[in-house]
Formats: structure tokens, C-alpha cells, sequence
């Protein structure tokens, strides 16, 4: 390939569908890489044309658009919100990448669309190892991610970093939440249920990394003790570093040692902040005191995917209609679907679904408290498990000690000339300290 000419590499670079390979082949091949940097707008924008589903288009650029807003101000963003209100409603949201954009703008946007094909594919490698998603006994392989559920992927991803981009906590002034919920009435009821899945799923990631400095470091077991070992709750630590973005949550969970991202966590312990999740949860709330526009939309899902256009993500899936044809909640969003949003259920096709024999029997809310109780009991275990180690942890901090805590505490970092005894008591004048803590719990 080093032997064929500058226009044919052009030609091969535009023809890639997806950003992986054109960095793998321009990193790999020196003359591709002098190439690409010569013709870089013109090779970006048709390999992102073909990254970049058209349903998904109008989501990315918007993103990409408000992503510029370092300070925003809120007539600055308020102007992005009601351009992407006019083009969905004037059904202009599938219009092409334009070539007259800047390169910074292709290069923005490429950095982003890594980003979010980094997360498609660690969500899928998540929900498919995790129960009911497992394949069934004699099932070989899983049925492969169609065109249809990339889409719906990629759209939620794309929605939830223009969240970030307008209501993240680390860019003030943020628009408030009448602007978070007319963004979400601008959205049919089932996708908002994709960016709830998305939120969850991200919220889970993000619990892996809070749980494991949870249960170890002396001070950061302090500040992160009640936010570990909870799967239920909305905890407003976790949404102000979801609301950072999916560059910073990339970063934090590819980090390869624990240190690493203790040191990442310890920048931002003590910082709290209402976000996505709490404006969900207001959805569902407006949806339950009197919204009848979501009763209207679940009337039309008993459409098959068969009779929607493929590759477009068009319309509620099957399990969506399965979870609240029973209409026993209204709307979206609803507290008693949290274990169908675990494994999200209205992200995949009914192929994959009917292959596990997923929607076989209805939908009732006895599956939702059973497995309530289940995670209950598991989140109620670790953290008694936990409490004995922060009792000591917090005791240890209150000497001095910090570092990695395990039982023979001999990772314990102390100050000079002050390594106490595993005998040695607290000073009475910490030991008011102590006894508060232990009551807190």
C-alpha cells in the first residue's frame, strides 16, 4: 500500500467506515499518516458521514456545537437549545454533515464520535455478560448489534454529553431545570428511556471505580463511604461526576492502576450536584401528576421492528412496549422498570430479545420487587462488610494515617515518629470526633 499514489490513499482513507480504522491504518503506515495531514477535512468528513448514522447527525453536531461553550452564557445557550428545538421540528434533523464546516470542527467532532464508540462497545460487552442478556444454554453467540441499535446507542450517548455540554457542573452559569425538561418534552417518551438506560449503565461504570476507593483508601473512604455499595438511589456525588462528561468518565475508567484513579477521585470528593438523573426523575414525576402525552406514544410501539426503516433506530422497540402495555405506570422513566433499565431493554431489537425468550410472559411488577430485594440484600451486605473498615479508617485518619487500608494495615502511610500501636487508643480530645462518626454510621 506504501506504493500507491496520493490520490488513491485519499480514496482508501474516505472509504472507512468507522474512525478505529483510519486510526489504525494512519498509524501504522507512515505515508497514509503524511497524507491524511495534508488532506485532513476532506477524509474526516466522509469517514465521519459513515461513522455517524444520519438519525444521529443533528444529536452529534449539536454536541459538538455546545461543547464549545467553556463559560457559557445563557443566552449563548439557550440559542443552541432552540436551533436544535427548530430543526427537529421541522423534521430537519437528518440532514447530511455539511462540507463547509471548519476543520476544527471535523476534528471535534471525530474526537467525540471515539468517545462514543469507545462506550458502545464497553456497554454492550457490559449488558451482554449480565443476566437476562446471557446467552441461554446451548446458545453459542449472542446475536450481533445491528444497525438499528447503534443508532439508538449513539443517539443516547450523543443526548447525554449535550447534557453535560448544558447542564454540567463544572460550567456555570448552567441553564436551569425548565430548560432540562422542555429539552427532554422535545424527545418521544421511549427515547428519553434510552438516555435513562444510558444513565444508568454510566452510573454503574462510575460505581466500580467509587466502590473500589471506597472500600480501601483512609480518606477517601471517609468522603465516598455512603456513596459506595448503592445501585438504587440517586446520589448527587455520583451525578456531579457523571455531569462531567464521557471524556472525563473515559479517562477515570481506563486508568490503569488503582492510585491513579483514587488520585482522579480525590480532585473532585466532596463535590455534589443535581443533574441528569434528578431531571429524569422530574419526567417521571410531571408524567405521573396528570402528562397524558406519553399514553399517546405507547399506542403506536405495537409496531414490529420489522415494519421501521432499517438502520435508522425509528420508533419504540418491542420491549417497550411489553414493559408498559400494562399501563401500570405512567409515561417514562418509571422507579419500578429500574431492573429492565440494568440490562436496557428498549435499546434492543426484538430478534435479540425473542432469542432469549425475554418477552414471552408479561411484564409484571412481582419481577421488579423480587429483583428489588435481590439488590437490596447484596448493597445492605457490602456495606456491613464496609462499616468495620471505616470505623477504623476514620480512626486512623484522625492519628495522621493515610494510603491503602487493608486488614494487617501495613500499607498504612503515617507521619513521621507517628505509627501507633494497633493497641493504642485515640486522644480524648479526637475522641468526640470519633464517637460522631461511628453514630453517623
Amino acid at each position: 500500500m506504501e506504493a500507491l499514489p496520493p490520490e488513491l490513499k485519499i480514496e482508501v482513507m474516505q472509504r472507512l467506515d468507522d474512525l478505529s480504522s483510519l486510526s489504525a491504518l494512519i498509524h501504522s503506515i507512515p505515508s497514509f499518516f503524511n497524507i491524511f495531514n495534508k488532506a485532513k477535512a476532506t477524509i474526516l468528513l466522509s469517514v465521519l458521514r459513515s461513522a455517524i448514522p444520519p438519525a444521529v447527525m443533528h444529536d452529534a453536531l449539536t454536541a459538538q456545537k455546545s461543547s464549545k461553550l467553556t463559560a457559557p452564557s445563557l443566552e449563548n445557550a439557550r440559542q443552541i437549545l432552540e436551533e436544535y428545538k427548530h430543526r427537529l421540528e421541522e423534521k430537519l434533523s437528518r440532514a447530511p454533515l455539511e462540507p463547509s464546516l471548519p476543520l476544527s470542527s471535523y476534528e471535534e467532532l471525530a474526537r467525540t464520535h471515539k468517545l462514543i464508540e469507545w462506550f458502545t462497545r464497553d456497554l454492550c460487552c457490559s449488558t451482554f455478560s449480565m443476566y437476562p442478556l446471557t446467552p441461554q444454554e446451548g446458545v453459542q453467540e449472542p446475536v450481533p448489534v445491528s444497525t438499528d441499535e447503534i443508532v439508538r446507542i449513539h443517539r443516547a450517548l450523543y443526548r447525554f454529553q449535550l447534557f453535560c455540554n448544558l447542564f454540567g457542573s463544572n460550567l456555570p452559569p448552567r441553564l436551569d431545570m425548565f430548560d432540562a425538561s422542555t429539552l427532554l418534552a422535545l424527545w418521544p417518551a421511549w427515547e428519553v428511556e434510552e438516555l435513562n438506560c444510558i444513565h444508568n449503565y454510566l452510573s454503574r461504570r462510575l460505581s466500580d471505580v467509587i466502590d473500589e476507593v471506597a472500600e480501601h483508601d483512609v480518606k477517601m473512604g471517609e468522603s465516598y463511604g455512603n456513596v459506595a455499595f448503592d445501585r438504587l438511589y440517586l446520589n448527587e456525588t455520583k451525578e456531579y461526576l457523571l455531569s462531567l462528561g464521557l471524556r472525563f468518565l473515559l479517562t477515570l475508567l481506563a486508568l490503569p492502576t488503582y492510585e491513579e484513579r483514587r488520585q482522579i477521585l480525590s480532585n473532585h470528593q466532596n463535590s455534589y450536584s443535581n443533574f441528569l438523573g434528578n431531571m429524569l426523575e422530574l419526567r417521571f414525576f410531571n408524567d405521573a401528576n396528570g402528562s397524558d402525552d406519553d399514553a399517546a406514544e405507547i399506542a403506536p410501539v405495537s409496531k414490529s421492528d420489522d415494519d421501521l426503516t432499517p438502520g435508522q433506530g425509528q420508533g419504540p422497540n418491542e420491549a417497550w412496549s411489553w414493559a408498559y402495555r400494562s399501563g401500570s405506570s405512567p409515561g417514562c422513566c418509571a422507579p419500578n422498570r429500574l431492573d429492565l433499565r440494568e440490562w436496557c431493554y428498549c435499546i434492543w431489537d426484538k430478534r435479540r430479545l425473542s432469542a432469549l425468550d425475554l418477552l414471552a410472559t408479561p411484564w409484571s411488577e412481582t419481577r421488579f420487587i423480587e429483583w428489588n430485594k435481590v439488590v437490596e440484600q447484596e448493597c445492605d451486605r457490602r456495606y456491613k462488610e464496609n462499616a468495620r473498615s471505616l470505623r477504623e479508617r476514620s480512626d486512623i485518619m484522625i492519628l495522621g494515617g493515610s494510603g491503602y487500608w487493608t486488614d494487617d494495615r501495613s500499607q498504612i502511610v503515617w507521619p513521621p515518629g507517628r505509627k501507633p500501636s494497633r493497641r493504642r487508643k485515640i486522644p480524648v480530645e479526637y475522641q468526640y470526633i470519633a464517637n460522631w462518626r461511628r453514630r453517623k454510621g
